[in-house]
Order: C-alpha cells, then structure tokens, then sequence
C-alpha cells in the first residue's frame, strides 16, 4: 500500500510504501517499508511486530542507502535547532521494544551535517560516527566546524528519550579560534556575548534549552563576554 505526501507536524516527508503479511501461528506482522522522495528510496525498514508480545513487540531493522536529510527532524526540535540540512547514514540499525519507549542501536554517520543551535546562536556542521545504545547516543572523535570553518574534535555521550529530550555530557577538544557562543542582550539579559575558544577542553551539559559550558580555554581574539 501506498502513503502518499505523508507529513508530520507540517512537514513533508515523502511517500511511504509498505507490504505487510500476517502469521497467524506467530501472531505477528512482517512488513517491509521504503520511504522514498521523488525517485529516491531514502530509508528501508523490514521487521515484525508481535501483537501477543506486550514487553517487546517491535523488533525493525532500518538502513540508508545515500543517508536520510538531517531536516527529517525539525519538527521535533523545532525552536531549538534551526537551518538543518546535510546526511545521517545508518548501519547496523535495530528498533525494539514498545513503540511508545522504542530501544534504538547500531551506528549512525553524520555526513556535513548542519545546524544552529538557537540558545547559543551558533552553527555547526559535524562529520563522523555515532554508536546508538538504548537511550545514549556515544561519539568518538566526531569532527566539528562552526560556522566559520573553524574545526574541533567532540567526545561524549547524549541521553535521549525515543530520541526526543536530549541530554548532554560532551567534551570539545583542539579548538582553535572555535565559536561556542554568539548572543545579544535580548537573548538573554543575564549572560550574552561572543565566545570564541584556543586550544579548548569543554564541556557541554544540560539540555537544549538550557546548555551549559565549562572551558579550559584561553580565550581567543574577538571574545567579549557581557
């Protein structure tokens, strides 16, 4: 069956094609889904979910072929992250458990992955590879640029729940001249300025809406903290 233009809080997503078959000895549904934009099949997914299982019934294998648009998740970080765009690439990439507390695991690659981070004002463009573990996200040497293409390296973990309210616990390293804030008076009256790191170890903590970072840094030039 065919799901056309399907859309999610505004947003077009593309078409979805699934085919599905019933076993009534199992009681469980086999079904396999492509997601695909004009000619392109963006994700596939092929799984069961077993109706009679009430702990784990969901149990989805997805993969990529040429990686899914990062901007797939802007309606569900609307207001924190703006100007979206490049890949993410899955390997490896298992979903079970409940569909309402979905288990996620495998690998993800971000490929010139691009975003603002509105509370800091700041953008960033990440290379690299993420190991999905449950409810933490792991990077290992995940390459960063701000937005003027100055470079860092970024370590840590990120909790999550069905990958909505993220938590952080990330360390920055070999910053040279890296932006990590660009705020005015009116976005936040308290604290605001230009921020910009040398030869950094940061780190980053909180949550979306209110990110928190700690540096042992000098200052680069052009930092000027209000």
């Amino acid at each position: 069956s065919l799901i056309q233009d399907f859309a999610y809080e505004g947003y077009d997503y593309g078409n979805i094609y699934v085919s599905g078959v019933y076993d009534d000895s199992l009681d469980e549904v086999f079904a396999n889904t492509h997601l695909m934009r004009g000619q392109d099949t963006l994700l596939v997914m092929d799984g069961a979910y077993h109706l009679s299982d009430t702990v784990s019934p969901v149990d989805f294998t997805l993969s990529t072929i040429e990686g899914v648009p990062l901007n797939y998740i802007s309606p569900f970080v609307e207001g924190e992250l703006s100007g979206i765009d490049g890949k993410e690439r899955l390997n490896k990439f298992n979903v079970s458990g409940k569909m309402s507390d979905p288990q996620v695991n495998g690998e993800g690659f971000f490929d010139e992955a691009g975003f603002k981070v509105e509370y800091l004002k700041t953008r960033y463009v990440l290379n690299g590879k993420m190991d999905f573990n449950n409810q933490k996200i792991l990077l290992k040497d995940l390459k960063v640029k701000d937005g003027k293409g100055a470079k860092a390296e970024l370590y840590g973990d990120i909790r999550h729940r069905a990958l909505q309210e993220f938590t952080f616990n990330l360390q920055l390293a070999s910053a040279k001249n890296f932006m990590v804030m660009n705020t005015r008076k009116e976005d936040n009256d308290l604290f605001y300025g230009k921020l910009l790191l040398n030869d950094a170890l940061a780190y980053i903590s909180g949550d979306l809406s209110d990110i928190k970072v700690e540096a042992i840094t000098a200052f680069a030039p052009g930092s000027e903290i209000n």
